[in-house]
C-alpha cells in the first residue's frame, strides 16, 4: 500500500510539472512577410501577409512571437496577451532567420487613420524592432497616435517611433489608467498634439496612475500646444525616466514643460540630458505643476528657453528634489508680455513651492526681468553646496531673487560669483545665508575670490576650487563650509582638480561627481620643464618623451605665493607620437622685473582629459635666478600624485 501511495505521489508530480511547462512548451512562432503566400504564417514560404494575422495565430495565452520581415504594412494592429512582436527580419527560404531592424526596416504605417498599434488590458506583450509612424487620432477620447496602452504593461524596445499625431494626448506613446511599460531603446521623435488648451505630451504622455520605465531612448523634436512637448506625466503618474536625450523638444499655445512636464505626479528624473526645449509659457526644460514633488538627480539640463517662467525649472506648487545637476545656459527669454523670470530655476509664483536644492551648478543662465539663476516667489527653498555663477538678469537679482517678505530661502555652503548686475537683490527680509561665499559681500559670511579654475576641459568644467595639490587650500571656499563632507553625502565627489575626494570639513559650492569629463589623467612622459630669465622675458622650454593622443599644451602664471592664476597661451599644437617626444619653447613677454613667478604646464589630450604639471619659477633678476628643471619638478609633485597632477618619471 506504502509503495502505490509513492507511485502516485510520483506520477502527480510529474503531472504538475508537465502542466507548469505546457504553457511555454506548445510556443509558437509566426511569419510575417509581404512575399508569403499567406497560408498558414508557419514559415517564411507560407508567411502571412498582414501584421494582424500573424497575431490572431497567436493564442493568447502561450508565448507566441510574430516575426515580421522587411517592409512597410499599411495597418492598425490591436495585440493580444503573450505575444512578442518582433520586426527587422530578412524573409529567408532557407531556414536562416537572420535578423537586423537597422538594416531589414520594418514599417507600420497607420495611413493616418487612427493609433497604429493598440495593446488595451493584455499581459506580457512585447514590440521591438519596428518603425512605427503615421498614426493619427482625431476623434472620440483622441490619445496615442503611435501606440497607446491602456491597463497594460508591454515592453516597447528597439523602435522608431516618428510623425504620429493625437488632439489631446501621446502623439507618441499614450499609457493609460494603470499601465506601466518598459519603455527602452527607443527613437521617439517628430510626434505631436494639437488642441489648445489639452495637447498633452508631444511625445510619451503618461496618465492615471501609469508610471512606466522610460529608459536609455532618444526623445527629440517633439511637441505638444499645451504640456509636455517631449513626456507629460499627469494624474497620479510617477515613472521612472531615466539615461534618456530629450533635446529639441517644444510647446505651443502657452504651453509649459518643453522637455518633461509633470502635473499631480512624482517623476524620478535620472541621468538625463534635456537640452534645447522650449516652452511658449513656462519650464521650458521641466515643468513641475499642481502637487508634485519629482525627484531629479544627476541630469544635464542646458540651453532650453521659455518665455516666461523657469528656463530650466519651472516649480509651481510643487515641491521637487533637485540634486547633482548641471543647470546651464538656460534662459527666461520674455514673451509678449516682457516677462521672463527664473533663467535656471523658477519657485512657485504664489503656489507655495519650496524645493530642496543640493550640490548642483547653476551657471550662465539669463532672465529678461529677475533672477538669472533663481528666483523665489511665495516660495523657500533650501539650496545646499551649489555654486550659482555667471548668470545674468536685465534687472535685477543676477544670482538670485527673493520677490516678496513670504519667500525664506536658505542658502547654506553655497558660493555666489560673478552674477550680474549683482548676487542676490528683492526682499530679503527672510532670506538666510550661512557658511557662504557672496561677492560684494552679505552678513556672516565671506566674500573672497572662490578661484575658479578658468581651464575648461569639458562642458561646464571651469568651476573647480583652484589649488596647487591635493589638500592645498588656495581658495578661501575650501573646508569652509558648516559640517562634514559625509554628512551631506559629499565625500566621494570633488572641488579639486586632482580628483581628491572632500574629505573632513565640506568645501563650499558645487561638488563634481568623481571621473567626471576633463580631469582624468593623460598620457604623455614630461622629461623637463623649466623656466629661464632671457634679458626682459622668460623663456619656457619643455620635452616630451611620448605623447599617447595628445593635443596640445597650454602655459598658466601666478605671481609666487598668490592663486591668481593667468592663462598666458592658447592651445600648442602637439608634435610628439606615441613612440617619440618632442622640444617646445614658449616665450612670456609681459613679466614685471623684480617679481618671482610660477608657471605651470597643462597637457590636454584629444578627448579633453587634461594634466597638470609643474610649476617651474623664475625671476627677472640677474644676479637670483630661480631654476627648476625636471629633478625640481618631480621632487615638487612628490606624494601628489593623482588624476590631474604627475610627475614626469610616472609609472604610467
Amino acid at each position: 500500500m506504502y509503495f502505490h501511495r509513492e507511485i502516485r505521489l510520483v506520477l502527480a508530480t510529474i503531472i504538475a510539472i508537465f502542466a507548469i511547462m505546457a504553457a511555454g512548451a506548445f510556443a509558437t512562432d509566426f511569419y510575417v512577410a509581404n512575399t508569403g503566400d499567406d497560408t498558414d504564417g508557419l514559415t517564411w514560404g507560407t508567411a502571412w501577409n498582414t501584421i494582424q494575422e500573424g497575431i490572431d495565430s497567436c493564442s493568447g495565452t502561450s508565448a507566441d512571437a510574430v516575426r515580421v520581415a522587411q517592409g512597410t504594412y499599411v495597418e492598425h494592429i490591436v495585440l493580444d496577451s503573450y505575444v512578442t512582436l518582433e520586426g527587422g527580419y530578412r524573409a529567408s527560404y532557407d531556414g536562416d532567420t537572420e535578423r537586423d531592424a537597422r538594416i531589414y526596416v520594418t514599417i507600420i504605417d497607420g495611413g493616418a487613420a487612427g493609433s497604429v498599434v493598440t495593446i488595451d488590458d493584455k499581459d506580457g506583450v512585447t514590440i521591438d524592432g519596428f518603425t512605427i509612424k503615421n498614426g493619427k487620432v482625431t476623434s472620440g477620447y483622441s490619445t496615442g497616435g503611435g501606440i497607446y496602452c491602456s491597463s497594460s504593461s508591454p515592453t516597447i524596445t528597439n523602435n522608431l517611433i516618428t510623425g504620429n499625431y493625437a488632439r489631446i494626448a501621446g502623439g507618441g506613446i499614450r499609457c493609460d489608467y494603470y499601465s506601466s511599460p518598459t519603455i527602452s531603446n527607443n527613437s521617439i521623435t517628430g510626434n505631436w498634439t494639437g488642441q489648445i488648451s489639452s495637447g498633452n505630451g508631444g511625445g510619451i504622455s503618461c496618465f492615471y496612475y501609469s508610471s512606466p520605465r522610460i529608459t536609455d531612448n532618444q526623445i527629440t523634436g517633439n511637441s505638444a500646444d499645451w504640456l509636455g512637448g517631449g513626456i507629460n506625466c499627469g494624474y497620479c503618474s510617477s515613472p521612472i525616466i531615466e539615461n534618456n536625450t530629450i533635446t529639441g523638444n517644444w510647446t505651443d499655445q502657452n504651453g509649459s514643460g518643453g522637455g518633461i512636464c509633470y502635473d499631480n505626479s512624482s517623476p524620478t528624473i535620472t541621468n538625463n540630458t534635456i537640452a534645447g526645449n522650449s516652452a511658449d509659457w513656462d519650464g521650458a526644460g521641466i515643468y513641475c505643476y499642481y502637487y508634485s514633488s519629482p525627484t531629479i538627480t544627476n541630469n544635464s539640463i542646458t540651453g532650453n528657453s521659455g518665455s516666461h517662467f523657469g528656463g530650466g525649472i519651472c516649480c509651481k506648487d510643487s515641491s521637487p528634489t533637485i540634486t547633482n545637476n548641471t543647470i546651464a545656459d538656460n534662459s527666461a527669454a520674455g514673451g509678449y508680455s516682457a516677462w521672463g523670470f527664473g533663467g535656471g530655476i523658477y519657485c512657485s509664483c504664489f503656489y507655495y513651492s519650496s524645493p530642496t536644492i543640493t550640490n548642483c551648478l547653476i551657471t550662465h543662465n539669463q532672465s529678461v526681468n529677475d533672477g538669472g539663476g533663481i528666483y523665489c516667489s511665495y516660495s523657500s527653498p533650501t539650496i545646499t553646496n551649489c555654486t550659482i555663477a555667471d548668470n545674468r538678469a536685465d534687472s535685477d537679482g543676477g544670482g538670485m531673487y527673493s520677490d516678496d517678505s513670504t519667500c525664506a530661502p536658505v542658502l547654506l555652503n553655497c558660493i555666489l560669483w560673478g552674477d550680474s548686475p549683482n548676487e542676490i537683490a528683492g526682499d530679503t527680509t527672510n532670506l538666510t545665508v550661512t557658511y557662504s561665499d557672496v561677492k560684494g559681500g552679505w552678513t556672516g559670511n565671506i566674500n573672497k575670490d572662490p578661484g575658479f579654475v578658468p581651464l575648461d576641459g569639458g562642458e561646464h568644467t571651469g568651476y573647480y576650487l583652484k589649488h596647487l595639490g591635493p589638500q592645498a587650500k588656495d581658495s578661501a571656499c575650501i573646508d569652509a563650509g558648516d559640517n562634514t563632507a559625509a554628512y551631506y553625502g559629499l565625500d566621494t565627489y570633488t572641488t579639486r582638480t586632482d580628483g581628491t575626494h572632500d574629505g573632513g570639513t565640506v568645501d563650499m559650492g558645487y561638488h563634481y561627481p568623481e571621473g567626471y569629463s576633463g580631469k582624468d589623467d593623460t598620457f604623455i612622459e614630461l622629461i623637463s620643464f623649466t623656466a629661464r630669465p632671457a634679458g626682459s622675458r622668460v623663456v619656457l622650454n619643455w620635452e616630451t618623451g611620448a605623447e599617447i593622443d595628445n593635443a596640445g599644451f597650454v602655459v598658466y602664471r601666478a605671481i609666487a605665493g598668490t592663486v591668481d592664476y593667468q592663462q598666458l597661451s592658447g592651445l600648442i599644437p602637439a608634435q610628439g607620437t606615441p613612440t617619440s617626444g618632442a622640444s617646445y619653447s614658449f616665450t612670456d613677454s609681459s613679466v614685471e622685473p623684480g617679481v618671482s613667478n610660477n608657471y605651470w604646464l597643462v597637457d590636454i589630450d584629444t578627448s579633453g582629459k587634461w594634466t597638470v604639471h609643474g610649476p617651474a619659477s623664475a625671476r627677472l633678476v640677474a644676479s637670483r635666478v630661480m631654476r627648476n628643471g625636471s629633478s625640481a619638478l618631480e621632487s615638487s609633485l612628490e606624494g601628489k600624485e593623482g588624476r590631474g597632477w604627475r610627475s614626469s618619471n610616472s609609472p604610467e
